[in-house]
C-alpha cells in the first residue's frame, strides 16, 4: 500500500528526529549555534544595507519604525536559507564534524549534507523574493 504524502512526511520528520538524538551532545549544542550566528550575522548586514538604502533614497527622512520593521523582517526571510547554508558549510568544512554528520544522516531522506544544501538552496529561491519585497517597500517608504 502507498503511504500518503502526509504519512511521508510524519516518517521523515521522525527519522531526523531520531538521527538528532544519536549525535553526540556537543555537536547538537553546536550546530543551532553555528545557524543562528550565521543567520543573524546576515540579517544585520541585509539590514544595515537596507537602511543605507533608505537613506540613500531618502535623504531628509528619519527611520521610522515601519521601516525598521519591514527591512528587519525582510532581512530575516531572506537570510534564513543563506544562513543555515553557511553554517552547514562551516560545519562541513571540518572532517571529523562531516564524517559523523554523514554516518548519523544515512538513509534519512533529505538529511545528508548534499540533499540538505539542494534544499536549502531551493528555499532560498523561494524566500529570497519575499523577503525582497518587504525590503523594497521599506526603502520607497519615506
Amino acid at each position: 500500500m502507498k503511504m500518503s504524502k502526509l504519512s511521508s512526511l510524519r516518517a521523515d520528520m521522525a527519522a531526523r528526529v531520531v538521527a538528532r538524538a544519536r549525535l553526540p551532545r556537543w555537536l547538537a549544542l553546536l550546530m543551532p549555534v553555528i545557524a543562528l550566528t550565521c543567520i543573524f550575522g546576515l540579517t544585520t548586514i541585509i539590514a544595515w544595507a537596507s537602511f543605507r538604502l533608505h537613506q540613500t533614497v531618502h535623504p531628509r527622512a528619519q527611520l521610522s519604525d515601519r521601516v525598521v520593521g519591514l527591512s528587519v523582517i525582510g532581512a530575516l526571510i531572506i537570510a534564513v536559507a543563506p544562513g543555515l547554508l553557511l553554517g552547514n558549510y562551516i560545519l562541513g568544512l571540518v572532517p571529523p564534524i562531516r564524517k559523523l554528520s554523514d554516518r548519523n544522516t544515512k538513509g534519512v531522506r533529505g538529511a545528508p549534507f548534499h540533499e540538505a544544501m539542494r534544499g536549502l538552496l531551493k528555499a532560498a529561491c523561494i524566500l529570497a523574493p519575499v523577503g525582497a519585497i518587504l525590503i523594497v517597500l521599506a526603502t520607497s517608504w519615506p
